[in-house]
């Protein structure tokens, strides 16, 4: 593990909450006690200004980048303790937006992947409740364990996960159903929530073991546990998936798990009683809020430049961490020079230039020029089919891409809505499709290390419905021809006669004409209907007779 930098940033009183921005260019700190919002310039490292006012601000979340509609990207939430509401604040004209009520004592917000969901902690009730964003309304309010503390959720799967500090549990929300599906007991106080990137392991802290709990989220279930400081109370994941960052209340420190072995490779010295954190988009900054000493720390990775590759066309943000960079003059990749957007003592942000192969990237400072570090240009990749080319508006079907050069894929996007991919091999990769916002047809691409692939068509279809039959009894040598009626039957793949297959036609969405297959014996059997939307089986079955 690298050294570890710690700067400090004063901030307002009795901060709880933090929140990077999506691009990384913002942190925003909930203060509790004088009821505001800081924002730190990311780069500088001094607060830019302070939203307000907010009654009593204990979470913060953003909107993540490139949700859909884009009008959300902007819109900052911010759980308010002091008057059981959330506000909505526009973090481009720092105005509050409006306020929504919740539960008693809401401690935690965040935002779905798609920007169209955010769910509220409510300490008070012992309930969450879900937002949506595009209305500021509440849809519902779901009852979990005692004094629900944080809140986290999956980024592909229909789940949403809440940690009760008082029942020693974590409660596992169905987002399509807005219900309690399963609870993971045998916890401690838990009070920190973090799921990794690719959704498979959920870390919770637990405050009064002083540990975390790592969970399979295929299982519900506790894989390992790790000692860490006094009093642990958030967490954070590194957006490789490869570091987890835990406040250590107790310990005034923040303690370094490596996710793959498993255990502590540093613990950074931060100011006292540490509470939320977070982690910039670029992996290379970790943001702290110190209650007790009403100030930010910032945790910096010497001498990294992240991230390392891009397309061969430029264009990536790239961020550079090391010492003495206040009087960089150049960063050139190879002989080509890079646009400087950003420069502190520890951090340079530049955009790479185009390129070919391997860069070697160098700073060049008043006091000379840097060893060098690899940048790798990649060629982009081509999606070529998709398997299947639709799927339930409601989501969660495992879909296969194939093409080429897919092996750096990092994002799979159905129209705006991002999703995290599988991969198999460079021709392949294969994906969850996440919830649609309506039916119909969308262009889905794939974002690899060099650049967005062109698009692909995949159709959402809304869930069948049968809702009757022209005849329901027939001979159990079967021939008889029906009409099968209801909705969403334009894209039928399958009719079965109880556990035999029958022959249709579709005569429009409305309507199918099926012939009703033979027979073993006679009784009543259900028909049933499959199509790209789902599987609907008709209120009343086929009679043989």
């Amino acid at each position: 593990m690298p050294a570890l930098a710690v700067a400090t940033v004063p901030v307002g009183r009795l901060p709880r909450g933090v929140a990077v921005g999506p691009v990384g260019r913002r942190a925003y700190i909930a203060n509790s006690g004088s009821g505001s919002v800081s924002v730190i310039d990311t780069g500088s490292l001094v607060v830019a200004t302070a939203f307000g006012p907010v009654a009593s601000p204990a979470g913060v979340a953003s909107v993540p980048e490139s949700v859909s509609p884009s009008v959300l990207e902007a819109l900052l939430y911010v759980a308010d303790s002091g008057s059981d509401t959330v506000t909505a604040l526009d973090r481009s004209s720092y105005a509050v937006i409006g306020s929504i009520s919740v539960g008693i004592d809401p401690s935690a917000v965040v935002v779905g992947p798609s920007g169209l969901r955010a769910y509220v902690s409510n300490s008070g009730s012992d309930t969450v409740t879900v937002i949506d964003t595009l209305t500021n309304t509440v849809t519902a309010t779901i009852p979990v364990g005692r004094r629900p503390s944080d809140v986290a959720v999956h980024p592909s799967s229909f789940l949403v996960y809440a940690a009760n500090q008082d029942s020693d549990s974590v409660s596992v929300i169905d987002r399509s159903t807005d219900r309690v599906a399963d609870t993971i007991n045998g916890l401690s106080s838990p009070i920190g929530l973090a799921i990794t990137p690719d959704g498979s392991t959920l870390y919770v802290a637990n405050n009064g073991a002083d540990t975390v709990s790592v969970i399979d989220t295929a299982e519900n279930a506790v894989a390992a546990t790790i000692r860490v400081g006094s009093r642990p109370w958030g967490v954070a994941i590194s957006p490789d998936g490869h570091r987890a960052f835990v406040t250590n209340n107790g310990a005034d420190t923040v303690s370094v798990i490596d996710t793959d072995s498993r255990s502590v490779v540093a613990t950074a010295p931060v100011g006292r009683q540490p509470t939320g954190v977070d982690v910039n988009p670029t992996g290379l900054a970790v943001y702290v809020a110190n209650t007790g000493s009403d100030s930010a720390s910032v945790i910096q990775v010497l001498n990294s430049m992240s991230p390392n590759r891009g397309p061969m066309s430029g264009g990536t943000t790239v961020t550079i961490t090391g010492t003495n960079l206040a009087s960089t003059t150049r960063v050139a990749f190879d002989s080509v020079s890079a646009t400087i957007l950003a420069r502190t003592a520890n951090q340079l942000t530049v955009v790479s230039p185009p390129g070919v192969g391997v860069a070697q990237v160098t700073v060049t400072t008043t006091g000379g020029t840097s060893n060098p570090k690899p940048f790798f240009y990649y060629p982009g990749g081509d999606m070529q089919s998709l398997d299947p080319l639709s799927g339930p508006a409601t989501g969660a079907n495992t879909v296969t891409i194939r093409g080429d050069l897919l092996d750096t894929a990092t994002r799979v996007f159905f129209g705006e809505i991002p999703a995290i991919p599988r991969i198999v091999s460079s021709e392949e990769i294969q994906v969850t499709a996440p919830v649609a916002i309506t039916a119909g047809m969308i262009p889905v691409s794939v974002t690899t290390a060099g650049g967005t692939t062109p698009s692909l068509a995949y159709t959402y279809v809304n869930v069948p419905q049968v809702s009757g039959l022209s005849s329901t009894s027939g001979s159990m040598f079967g021939g008889a021809v029906i009409a099968v009626t209801g909705r969403e039957l334009a894209t039928t793949s399958l009719v079965t006669v109880g556990e035999r297959t029958a022959r249709f036609s579709v005569v429009s969405d409305t309507q199918l004409a099926v012939v009703i297959p033979s027979a073993i014996d006679t009784g009543t059997v259900p028909l049933t209907v499959t199509t790209g939307g789902g599987t609907a089986t008709a209120p009343t079955g086929w009679t043989y007779m």
